[in-house]
Order: C-alpha cells, then structure tokens, then sequence
C-alpha cells in the first residue's frame, strides 16, 4: 500500500538588514510519497539554491540531487526534472509513520542538522545545502519548513585590475559556534520545537572557498552568500577576504557593546566595500611551502593554511621559532610530523582551525607536545591533536597540545587531543612530572571548552606527579571550564613517587575553580610505590572550588605500594586549600563508579579516604552544596594496615579529618549510590562507612575543633560488608551510618581527635546498612574481636570536653543489620555529649523517628562462633555517658528490633544498652523488639528498654510511651521465624531492671516517672 503525505515547505523571508533593502524568500511546497520501490542513494551535495531577488523577495527552488529527511530516513535524491521547482514530490522507501520530524539536508540522526565549515562559492547564490531547515506534523496536513540559518551577504568591488577573491572567512569575535552538528530539541509532544543545542566546542569560524579565485569589477559589486546559525551574538563578527595575491582585506561588523540577534530566515546585506588590502597572507598549499614559512616564520604575521599536507616519513621536523602572528588552518590537517609544530608561541600569537595527526617522540629541553612547547602569549582555539607522544627520556613537562601554558593573555579554548601519551622517563633521577590531554602545566591563562579522547600512561620513577586528562597542574585563578575527558588514563603499575601525587580525569592539581567540567572516561592508579597520593573522576585538588561538574566514568585505585595516606573522590580527590569555598552541584551518574581494588599496605599513620563526590576534607571554612551521587563505591582484596584511621568510605565525602581548626558545611547532598566491602582480608585497622560522611574527626587541642553542619541531606543506597574470610591480628572496629560512619575518632585516640561541634538536622536514610561477616555458605560469621557500630543516621557519636553533637529531626526508614556489636535505628554507639532530639514547629513536634529494621537477621543460617554481644535500639544501641551526658529527647522508633548472639543481649524499643548518667525522656515506642536468650543472661535482665548496667543516680527515664510487642527466645537455634517463638509474652511494665549494680531491688519492677504503657496511636499527655 502506498501513502502519500503533502508536506507544504515555506521557506520564511530573509529580511535586509544593515543600511540595506529587506528582502524575503519566497515560500515553496513540496509533496513527499512513500515507495517499496525506489532505492536510496545519496549525492555528494545537496543542492537548494537561492534565487535572484523578485519584488523584494528571495525565491528558493529545489535543485537536483535535493534530498529531505523524516524521523531520520532519507528520501530519494531529486530527478533534474524536479530541479528549480518550488513544488516536488519526494520519495521514500518504506512507510513513514506520525509524527514528522523533517529535515533539509537530510539527517541520518533524525535530530541533527550539520552547518558545513567550509562552504563552496555559488554565484548569486549560497552554497549547496549550506542553510538547513526544518518541519514537524503530527498529522497528515501540509507542513511549512523553517529556516535555522541567517544568510550574510558582501558585496565586494574591485579598486584596482585583475583583482579576485579567493575566499572569505567569517569568525564570531564572541566564540560563538558558527558550524558543526547542531541537535535539534524536541517539545513535550516529541516534536522539533525550532531551537538548537550547539555542538561541544564548535568552531567560531566558517570559510566560504572561492577555488582559484573570483573576479571582481570596478563598476558592480560581486556578492558573496555565508550561511550562519541564527543566534545571538555579543560581540559581532570579523570577516577576512583573501585575494589571488595573498592581500587580505579585514573587515568588522556589529563591534558594538549590544549583542545582536540574527534571525533565521534573513538576508543581512551590508554595504558595498572596495577591496583594499590591509595585510598581506603567507598561503600554505605544499610542503615546500611549509617549510619556506618554518624557515622564517618571524616574517609573517597572518598564515592561512590551504590543503591537508603530508610531512614526508623519516624526515626530522624542527619546531617553528618567532612565530608572533596569526595561523589559520583553515580547518586542515598536518601529518607526519615527528616534534612539536612551534617551539614557541608568544606576542599576542593566534593559532586557530587546525588539527595535526603527528607520532611525537623528540622531547625538546624537557618539554614535549604536539602543537607547542611553550605558549605564552595569544589564543589557541579550536586546534587538534591525533596520533601518539612517546618518550623514554627524562620529561618534566608534557601536553597533547601544548607543553606549557604562562601568560595572563593566554586563552586555549575549543581544542582537543586524541592522542595516545606514553612517558616512560625519570629513569636517571628523580624529577617532577606535569603531564595533561591537553596541556601539562598551565601557570598564567584561560583554558576552556577542551576535550581529551585518548590515552595517557605514566610509568618508572618520579619524585611528583601532576597529572590529569586536560591539564596536569593548572595554576591560574581561571582555573578550567567546561572540558570533557573520554579517555584513558593510567598510573602505570610500575610508577614510582616519592612526594605527593595528583591524578585527575580532567586535572591533577587545579588551583582556580572547575566549572562544568564532565569525566567519562576510566582513570587508573596502580603504582608500585606512591606516597600522599590524591585522585578525583575531575579534579585531585580543586583549590578554588568547583560547580556543575560530572562523573559519569570509572576511577579504579590498586596501588601494590602505598605509603602515608591516600584520597580519592568520584569528582574531586581532596578539598585541601584555601577558605570560604563552596563546591556546588557536583555529580555523579549510575554509570560512575570508585574502585579500591589493591593488596593496599600503609604505615602507622596511614589511611585511604574515598568519596562518591569528594575523598575527603581538611580545609577550612567550606561548603559542600546540593551534590548527588548515583555511583557505586566498592573496595575490594585490601590488605594489612591502613594505619591509624584506616579505610574510610563516604558516599558524599570520605572524611573531615585533619587536626586543624575547621568548619565544614554539607547541605542538600544525596547519595542514591551502593558502598560496598569485600574481601577485606587482615585488614588490621578499623572501618568507617557512611552514606553521607564516613569519618568526621579533627583537633589535638581545643583550638583546633571541628565545627560540622549536616542539613538536609539524605542516603538512598545500600551499604553492605561481604567478607568471605578474614585474619584479625588484634581488635578492629567497624562503624557505619546512613548519613555518618562516625563523628568522633576511633577509641585509641578519641581524645585527640573528638573536639567536634556537630549538628545534623533533617537528615534521612532508607537504604540498607548491611554490616556483616559471612562465609561461602551465607552464614553469618561473628567475631569476637571485632565490634560494629551501626546507625541508620550515625554509627558512632562521640566528643569530648564541652563539644557536643546534635542530632535534630533525622529519621531512619532503612534496615540497620549487622551481627554483633551496637546497632540503633539512629546511632549505633553514644560516647560524651550527644543529644538526639526532636523539635517543635508550630504545634506539632517533627520526632527524630525511625521506622526501619533494626539488629534483624536476614537469613535464617545463624552460625554464633563467638561470645560477642548485640545491642539494637530503635534510637541507639548503646549510650555511655564517659565523660559527659547523653540525651535522647522526642524520638519514635515504630520499626522492627531484634538481637541475637551468644553473649550479652540488649534489645529496646528505644535504647538497647543504657549505661552510667544519660537521660531518655519525651520518647516513645510503638515497634516490636525480639531477642534471644544466650546461657549466661536470664529472662530478667531482658528489659523492656534493652539492659540497664553500671547505672548511678543521675541516669534519667522519664515521660515515654512504651508500646509494641516484646518478647523472648531460649536457648537454641535463633532463626528470623523463631524470634519470641511459642514463648512470646509483653512486658508490663516499663522498665523491669535487674543488674549487678542495683542488686537491693533485685525482682522488684520500676516504673519511670511519666512513663506508661502506649498504644502507638493515643496521643500521650505530655505530647
């Protein structure tokens, strides 16, 4: 069957502009058929044409070889019959189907149009298909094509004889992209909406060739037709035109301080101008040519490059030296060569629309690259590198493109590297190395718009490592600007450093800020021996703050040999520098992920903080702002000591750690992505891990505490511990949170390390904290060396002196499990100084609450090999009021709570273990709390509240609501189906104590003040 659909094309007029006449296009139809039929093929060039002007109106006719496309098929070419028509038919093989996305040229993706950098002279005409246009229906009516592109048009006369133009060049003195493949947006409906998104650095330059030149007249004006994307363009336009003797004429158009708006479908006809040379071009069509302008490169001020040209293999190119003006690549390409194209760029020089294809291998005074060695002065823009870099000298400083970047003049902007880097040096001494796609080391400039593709390998000895996708080291306020790492980049596995390394997808250490930078290529470090090491999915060291960047790549850490301590983040390594910074909107995608995948061996001191956004901080005064991470953190076969802190994991951040004063701000971060542990086989320190922070710890003396805000921020993903095996050399302790592994240091050293004045307010989990030892058979594995603290919110609390920690209207909805140890729906473990507390608003109060699954069992395999302890508590599992009290104030716990071990027992509603001076009051349970007798606890000492032990007379229970069912199990077996059993029963009473300390009560029950038995729907007195 066939289907005809009329598509009526209505080419909208081309207004004048510019002291000129206004002159339209005429509209025009088409009729477009489907056929089984007719086969596709497709010409060399399209064809639509621009006709001489009839009663103020430009007339478009189809031409030839004119084919349409529609949701990305394309029609058959059309038959020189159908040529300076207005109305044709157009075919297509197969059916089309609703609704029409149509395009002119035809577009294979269906939503990209191509705006050609170079465009052919047509006389009284624009090129061939050089204005795209577009159509959209969603039924079978006539559709009207719109134009996307503005027509500009120069009339040139002859001031002398024998003159002709050989071609025009139109730069945007904005930046503003001028061609490439734009993508078109679509509306609600799935229908073109007329705009168009702008390719990643697109060139700011189209050329119109005029072959071997177009003659001018002294009588008439010779126009020439340069299409150009409508858009808004701030600072107007420069136009080159080239004669057949190499004088270029140079003209300026719209250079006020107003942008101007070209719209589609205009003509802008500017005035009439006599060709006048002002400057005189070098052309560059052969390679003798080529190396006539290398030989005397300081005698030219504006080059213009005419055809690809070919370096002949095996001959030795020497870099360009003195080159202080303009080269124009003309959007051509130089291959072959085996060193940089310039040694130097200085003096306001200008190199721009180039690409070279070159297999460098002559480093140059220890510098190597593949455009410039070092650039100090001008603009490099939209300049391109392909082919490889590979040296096996000793190198300091080494570029895809340029070497090194120093001159506050400096701008390399819309450029890119594709190349494959190789540095095997340093083997005779140690040296530093800045290494970047695109530019090793930047110290003066602007450095935007770039992009690196290819790959990048470090390897053998170095004393520093600055090393990133775009620039190694970069430190210019400026810092880097929208660039994009799809490569590969890798510490090789036989790299050496003796001092600090920076290793970054987009740069190693950047000293200015990173906006709207996106890595999505895989970055590797697996060095054989490294010490302070540093790496970020964007930056190592972002010392000027950062905004709107992306991760949507790997970032893989397997370092055989690390010494000291080690961040690395999914954007950035370490926040390290300066004060007063925010690091805003920085993100990663579910395609992002941070691998700690090494047998890791640290010293005493040592640690690795890892970060989904950020390893870690330990700077001051600053503030992580509305970042998301959506990756998966995973480490995986670490080995041996981490030294002090040991291995620390935040899903936001890894760490606020360092013993300097410090204030750190965390607001409106989500993490919606998995922290994961495996094999973590003798790992002989401890682990943090937190949805939000994994370690927050800081200060060996008053004056130098940490001040830590958490607001607003939420943890969606999972946290687990798989470990199939594990050697213990000595007591390890685990902590994990839903927002906080844990605020306060590890117990060796918590006097040093918690003076912390920390508050969190509305904070939330509902992902599944998981951490548990299990072996092959999916059974858990309890140890009685190791304890776990465990928190939907936090999973230890501690500071010390008069620091305190708040808790404020945080709530857990996720499950907090774990084997031993102490696990609460809130925190796990309260040490010193913790309040846990509700608020008021209004005339409801806002309870910190959980509702989630505390200490349960997921599996009905219970393998008790030790004689460890379980506390789990709705709100904490432990508090112990060491130095200074706790207090829990308007918390809820309505989930589900259940311990079992073959040890100590502390199951509660509200607290499973309560112990010296610390008040609960204003709580209230309506959950279910399950636990299991073990042979040295009898059924007394299971309380209602989890155990109460070495209680004194300040410890307070007051004004709570105890509800929900309680209940007990014997001896035996503890599966999920047999917590409470057949001997399930309900406590009477609040709180029934019987412990060692207050053996003068022993069998009498004690009722709280306030306290009374609650339904979990009645409102409660003091409520």
């Amino acid at each position: 069957m066939r289907m005809k659909k009329r598509i009526r094309l209505t080419l909208l007029a081309l207004l004048a502009i510019a002291c000129a006449k206004e002159q339209d296009i005429e509209d025009k139809t088409a009729i477009a058929q489907s056929s089984n039929t007719v086969s596709v093929s497709l010409p060399e060039t399209l064809k639509t044409a621009l006709q001489a002007p009839d009663a103020g109106i430009y007339p478009v006719v189809w031409s030839e070889g004119d084919c349409i496309s529609t949701n990305g098929v394309t029609s058959v070419p059309l038959a020189s019959s159908e040529a300076g028509k207005k109305e044709v038919v157009f075919q297509f093989q197969g059916d089309l189907f609703l609704p029409f996305n149509i395009l002119y040229p035809a577009s294979a993706s269906g939503d990209v149009v191509t705006f050609s950098p170079t465009q052919n002279y047509t006389a009284g005409s624009f090129a061939s298909g050089a204005a795209p246009m577009w159509g959209t229906t969603d039924d079978f009516a006539n559709v009207t094509l719109h134009h996307l592109s503005a027509v500009l048009k120069f009339p040139f006369k002859a001031s002398g004889s024998g003159q002709s133009i050989t071609r025009v060049m139109v730069s945007a003195l904005g930046g503003e992209p001028l061609c490439g493949d734009f993508t078109m947006k679509l509306s609600g409906e799935g229908l073109f909406n007329g705009n168009m998104k702008a390719p990643a650095s697109a060139p700011s330059t189209v050329e119109l060739n005029c072959g071997s030149g177009v003659a001018l007249s002294t009588s008439s004006a010779t126009d020439f037709f340069v299409c150009i994307p409508a858009g808004t363009y701030v600072k107007g336009f420069k136009v080159i035109a080239v004669d057949n003797n190499s004088q270029a004429m140079t003209l300026y158009f719209y250079t006020n301080t107003t942008p101007t708006d070209i719209e589609a479908g205009k003509v802008i006809e500017f005035p009439a101008s006599a060709f006048s040379a002002t400057e005189s071009i070098l052309t560059i069509s052969t390679v003798g040519q080529l190396q006539t302008f290398a030989a005397n490169a300081s005698a030219y001020k504006k080059v213009v490059l005419l055809n690809d040209l070919t370096w002949p293999d095996g001959n030795a190119w020497t870099p360009i030296n003195g080159f202080s003006g303009e080269f124009d690549g003309g959007m051509h390409c130089v291959t072959g060569l085996n060193a940089p194209l310039f040694n130097t760029l200085s003096n306001e020089s200008i190199v721009r629309n180039l690409t070279l294809e070159s297999d460098i291998t002559q480093p140059s005074n220890g510098v190597i690259a593949t455009l410039a060695c070092l650039f100090s002065s001008g603009r490099i823009v939209n300049c391109h590198a392909k082919g490889s870099i590979q040296v096996d000298a000793d190198v300091e400083q080494a570029g895809g493109l340029v070497a090194k970047m120093n001159g506050t003049s400096c701008r390399l902007t819309d450029c890119s590297c594709a190349s494959d880097i190789r540095i095997n040096g340093q083997t005779a001494s140690l040296a530093r190395i800045w290494c970047g796609g695109v530019v090793g080391h930047v110290q003066n400039g602007i450095l935007s718009n770039c992009r690196f593709s290819g790959t990048l390998v470090l390897a053998d000895t170095f004393k520093m490592i600055f090393c990133g996708g775009i620039v190694g080291r970069d430190d210019a306020a400026a810092g880097v600007e929208n660039c994009t790492n799809t490569g590969y980049i890798n510490i090789d596995s036989s790299a050496r450093a003796s001092s600090q390394s920076f290793i970054g997808g987009i740069g190693g250490l950047v000293a200015g800020t990173a906006t709207g930078c996106v890595h999505s290529g895989n970055l590797v470090c697996q060095g054989t021996s490294l010490i302070n090491l540093y790496v970020g999915g964007i930056c190592a060291s972002c010392r000027g703050g950062a905004s709107d960047c992306v991760n949507d790549g790997a970032v893989n850490f397997s370092v055989t040999g690390l010494t000291n301590l080690a961040y690395v983040g999914g954007v950035i390594g370490i926040l390290d520098s300066g004060s007063a910074l925010t690091y805003r909107q920085l993100t990663t995608t579910e395609n992002a992920y941070v691998n700690i995948d090494a047998p890791v061996v640290g010293q005493n001191l040592g640690y690795i903080s890892v970060g989904g956004i950020t390893g870690g901080c330990n700077m001051n005064n600053v503030t992580l702002e509305d970042c998301i991470h959506k990756g998966r953190i995973r480490a995986n076969n670490a080995y041996e000591s981490y030294g002090t802190h040991g291995l620390i994991l935040g899903g936001i951040t890894g760490s606020t750690l360092r013993t300097v004063a410090m204030s750190v701000t965390i607001s409106g971060c989500v993490n919606q992505g998995s922290i994961h542990l495996e094999e973590l086989e003798k790992s002989s320190n401890y682990v943090y891990a937190g949805g939000i922070i994994g370690l927050a710890a800081s200060g060996d003396a008053d004056s130098k505490a940490l001040t830590l805000t958490v607001r607003n921020c939420s943890n969606q993903g999972d946290i687990t511990r798989h470990v199939d095996s594990m050697t213990y050399t000595s007591n390890r302790r685990s902590f994990c949170g839903g927002i906080c592994g844990a605020i306060g240091g590890d117990n060796r050293v918590y006097e040093s390390y918690d003076r912390i004045n920390a508050t969190l307010t509305a904070c939330s989990n509902s992902g599944t904290l998981i951490f548990n030892r299990y072996t092959t058979q999916n059974q858990f594995k309890e140890v009685a060396t190791v304890e776990s603290y465990t928190g939907g919110i936090v999973g230890v609390s501690k500071s010390i002196g008069n620091f305190r920690t708040h808790i404020v209207r945080c709530e857990n909805s996720g499950k907090v499990l774990s084997t031993s140890g102490y696990n609460g729906g809130i925190v796990g473990f309260v040490r010193c100084g913790t309040l846990i507390y509700g608020e008021k608003v209004g005339d409801t109060w806002e309870y910190t609450r959980n509702s989630g699954i505390v200490g349960m069992f997921d599996t009905n395999n219970v393998k008790e090999t030790g004689s460890g302890y379980m506390n789990a508590g709705g709100i904490a599992g432990c508090l112990d009021s060491r130095y200074s009290n706790n207090r829990i104030e308007y918390c809820w716990n309505s989930g589900y709570v259940a311990a079992s071990t073959a040890g100590t027992v502390g199951a509660g509603g509200i607290v499973g273990d309560l112990r010296l001076k610390d008040a609960v009051t204003h709580c209230k349970n309506s959950g279910t709390v399950r636990f299991k007798l073990s042979p040295n606890l009898s059924a007394d000492k299971c309380v209602a509240t989890g155990q109460i032990s070495g209680v004194s007379a300040d410890y307070t229970i007051s004004y709570c609501g105890i509800g929900g069912q309680y209940g007990r199990k014997g001896n035996g077996t503890a599966g999920l189906d047999n917590f409470g059993g057949d001997e399930r029963y309900v406590f009477s009473k609040f709180i029934y104590a019987l412990t060692d300390n207050i053996t003068s009560q022993a069998g009498v029950d004690m009722l709280a003040p306030g306290c009374v038995w609650w339904n979990g729907v009645d409102k409660l007195d003091w409520e």
